[in-house]
């Protein structure tokens, strides 16, 4: 003779895992949201940054007097003189 126990009742989640389920939901969201968004931004401005320190250093080894603007017949209005 067998004798075969099921148990006719689905395990239910308490209160508070529940709440834990949700809160991880939203966390990787969140996550997931700043990394597709938010680091493409970060991204661009750094290369921005390092654009104008490359920029900047470029023109410190050139001189300023040299640059364009500085010869006969140059700027705004030169057709002027």
């Amino acid at each position: 003779m067998t004798v075969q126990v099921t148990n006719s009742q689905r395990k239910r989640k308490s209160v508070g895992s529940a709440w834990l389920g949700v809160l991880t939901t939203l966390l990787i969201f969140v996550a997931s949201f700043a990394f597709f968004l938010i680091a493409p931004i970060a991204m661009l401005l750094g290369a921005l940054l390092v654009h104008t320190l490359i920029m900047a250093r470029s023109k410190a080894k050139s001189g300023r007097a040299s640059t364009a603007g500085s010869g006969v017949g140059a700027g705004f209005g030169a057709g002027a003189q």
